[in-house]
């Protein structure tokens, strides 16, 4: 049988060792012992101690109890634990790399010190976009009595904004003898950040001349 996290554990196998009537009982439940674990930490082969157990059944009158106590071992296996994230949102970087921002556990016992730590995150990608998936891996459990619990999985997922990167374009003109039009050329063109990317200039001196300039500005 099993029990939570206190001291004390049910006793689901108490027999006796003729085939008459007869029921070990404790004093509060049949079938039921008050039981104490020399301590409530994970392990195998922890002994276990019984006491104010007593007879019962239609032939109980002819037994006496050798002793009202008895002892014996049991496991107690860790007890399994979800940890969760949540992420940074970011500005466009040219890279799908996130932050962890919060880690938490649910399902630690009592006031058990149980935490979440490590960890490394990522987006699905690299591009702007507004709750993308972050998926957290190498996630894993400290403090004090970790050792109790197991982590469901070391991963976790949680959502995030990649914010498109403010550009700014930087040119340069070349100077003109007066020839009665507003036209420009230009020089030189080039954005403040690096990547692949395309952009379209706009150039308007009058109402009525635009001129469209391609500039091919490859990622380094």
């Amino acid at each position: 049988c099993s029990r939570d996290w206190s001291s004390d554990v049910c006793s689901s196998d108490l027999s006796t060792s003729l085939v008459d009537e007869i029921w070990v009982t404790s004093s509060t439940k049949e079938v039921l012992a008050v039981t104490t674990l020399d301590e409530r930490a994970v392990g195998n082969g922890k002994p276990v101690s019984a006491t104010g157990l007593s007879l019962s059944g239609t032939d109980a009158g002819n037994y006496s109890l050798a002793s009202s106590s008895a002892n014996t071992t049991a496991d107690i296996t860790a007890i399994s634990i979800m940890g969760s994230i949540t992420a940074n949102n970011k500005t466009y970087d040219g890279n799908n790399a996130a932050t962890i921002a919060t880690r938490s556990v649910s399902g630690v016992l009592g006031t058990d010190d149980v935490s979440l730590t490590g960890g490394l995150a990522s987006f699905d990608n690299k591009h702007a976009g507004l709750g993308k998936t972050v998926t957290a891996s190498g996630l894993s459990l400290s403090g004090a009595q970790a050792g109790n619990y197991t982590l469901q999985s070391s991963t976790a997922m949680t959502a995030a904004d990649v914010i498109a990167r403010p550009l700014t374009v930087n040119a340069t003109a070349a100077n003109k003898v007066y020839d009665g039009n507003a036209n420009a050329r230009l020089l030189n063109l080039a954005p403040s950040y690096s990547d692949e990317f395309r952009l379209i200039l706009l150039v308007a001196g009058l109402p009525a001349l635009l001129v469209f300039l391609t500039w091919q500005v490859l990622a380094w």
